[in-house]
């Protein structure tokens, strides 16, 4: 059973107020990823040598970095805020399901008047593809990193090559 549930002062403000935080944390996540793409790729692009057309973009000019990060944000904002706008269900009649599921729930569901949730009878597919692609990340993103490390330290050893000694054991220290 897929199902997800807030809490909380702000959680419990009103019976749609979990909508409302979900959805903000879904878009901080996004925030928080789209912050480590971006130093990432920076870290990289810096990697190369003056004049390269990926280290002019990159770290030429702050304002193509912040374009760089708007337009992930935008991205994968939309990408994670379209399942949670289409979604927005009746809460009391995702309740009333998760007390039949669950009847230990009534116990919660009483103190907490407002809490709900996405119940997978009252939702369409775009939540499970969510739920679904958070798992299948969850699953690929080490061996992205790993690779992503793989190919920072081969940079790193081009650096080396091309650089000053300072230069390098500066991005050798922010390597760390």
């Amino acid at each position: 059973m897929l199902g997800a549930a807030c809490t909380g002062p702000l959680g419990n403000a009103s019976p749609y107020s979990f909508f409302v935080m979900f959805g903000l944390f879904m878009v901080s996540a996004v925030m928080i990823f789209s912050i480590q793409i971006t130093q990432f790729w920076y870290r990289l692009a810096v990697t190369y040598t003056p004049g390269h057309r990926f280290r002019d973009f990159m770290a030429g000019k702050i304002r193509n970095l912040y374009l760089f990060n708007f337009v992930i944000n935008l991205f994968l904002g939309f990408m994670v805020l379209c399942p949670v706008l289409l979604n927005i269900i009746d809460p009391f009649e995702a309740q009333r399901l998760y007390i039949e599921d669950f009847p230990a729930l009534l116990a919660l569901a009483q103190k907490y008047p407002s809490m709900t949730g996405y119940h997978p009878q009252l939702v369409n597919f775009t939540i499970e593809l969510l739920l679904n692609l958070g798992v299948s990340l969850s699953f690929i993103f080490p061996l992205v990193g790993a690779l992503a490390v793989a190919f920072f330290i081969r940079r790193m050893k081009v650096l080396k090559a091309t650089e000053s000694k300072k230069t390098y054991d500066m991005h050798y220290m922010l390597y760390k």
